[in-house]
């Protein structure tokens, strides 16, 4: 029997590089899927109920759960006082990783720089993805 998409995003036993392929096959996967008229339609509603999030996390969570309206993580939901039901299972979307870099500000007066004077600012970038956590709104209680 062939597993579902969101049982094969739970397997916690895989790298991080191969749960971001397995993401990025289940993207694929999905937008296969779409392809006639009324699937495009249906995608493009669902679609617009996840205006925050990338085109990619939102093709995610359609493949994981179709029904869903209104994510969020745990910690977001438990902010606005909702906890997530014992037992749910999250869906899976790529959440970027930061760093912080240096970057050499580049002096007025080029004629007159040296290395010792240079002057840095802090910047940060993205440095990859990791798949991160979220749960519909079904998937919660309380206010």
């Amino acid at each position: 029997m062939m597993k579902s998409v969101s049982e094969r995003m739970v397997q916690n036993n895989m790298s991080t590089d191969d749960r971001i392929k397995q993401a990025l096959e289940c993207i694929d996967s999905a937008l296969e899927s779409i392809h006639t008229n009324e699937s495009w339609l249906e995608y493009l509603r669902f679609q617009s109920l996840f205006y925050r999030y990338s085109a990619q996390n939102t093709i995610l969570i359609f493949a994981q759960r179709p029904e869903a309206s209104y994510v969020m993580g745990m910690k977001s939901w438990n902010k606005i006082g909702r906890q997530v039901v014992k037992g749910s299972h999250a869906i899976k979307i790529m959440a970027p990783c930061y760093k912080k870099i240096k970057i050499l500000v580049e002096p007025k007066d080029k004629s007159q720089y040296f290395d010792a004077e240079a002057e840095y600012e802090t910047k940060k970038v993205i440095s990859g993805f990791r798949i991160a956590n979220v749960f519909d709104i079904q998937d919660t209680t309380g206010d």
